[in-house]
């Protein structure tokens, strides 16, 4: 039976420490998982040239919703199942095929990124001010004292690099979307 909705402490805590931007959900196995609540937005808040309307991403099922749920961190696989969980090493060098098997193997309701679901979220990104992150083997290029829990092959631990590494530059925003892992 799925418990992805189960209230709990730790969810209650976590929802009330980001004012409601995350939440943890668990997966059929009742392992956790943290994840970043994304408000529905519209195409033209976005750019004059992506059109006017929902963004698609927030349209499922010829049904509008009013967010979507991205993986806080980049994803470890744990007992098969793709995990988003803070100060780990992420899972690298995966396929396509393996890496949707691990999402969804986590139930119901859980699935990998879609396109539309990426792009809006770049596309976010692009509007209000682009994320730096792990480019120079634990560091920002740019930035380089900018700088992440260095775990193997330059590679950094989920969501321990610095603010400016999240989507939104807050605790609650997406890490690491830039550079780290391909």
């Amino acid at each position: 039976m799925t418990t992805i909705l189960t209230p709990d402490p730790l969810r209650k805590s976590v929802e009330a420490a980001t004012e409601g931007k995350c939440t943890v959900l668990y997966t059929d196995k009742g392992l956790l998982t943290f994840m970043t609540i994304i408000p529905a937005f519209r195409c033209e808040d976005l750019a004059e040239d992506l059109g006017t309307g929902l963004h698609p991403a927030f349209i499922v099922g010829g049904r509008e919703v009013t967010e979507m749920m991205i993986g806080t961190y980049l994803s470890i696989v744990q007992d098969g199942q793709a995990l988003s969980l803070p100060y780990q090493n992420p899972r690298a060098s995966i396929n396509h095929d393996d890496a949707i098997k691990a999402c969804i193997a986590c139930g119901p309701n859980f699935h990998m990124m879609t396109n539309w679901e990426s792009a809006a979220l770049a596309l976010w990104c692009m509007k209000n001010g682009l994320p730096r992150g792990n480019t120079d083997y634990g560091k920002s290029h740019s930035c380089p004292e900018e700088k992440g829990m260095v775990c193997e092959y330059g590679k950094t631990m989920t969501g321990s690099g610095p603010l400016s590494w999240r989507h939104d530059g807050t605790l609650a925003g997406v890490a690491d979307l830039v550079g780290n892992i391909w």
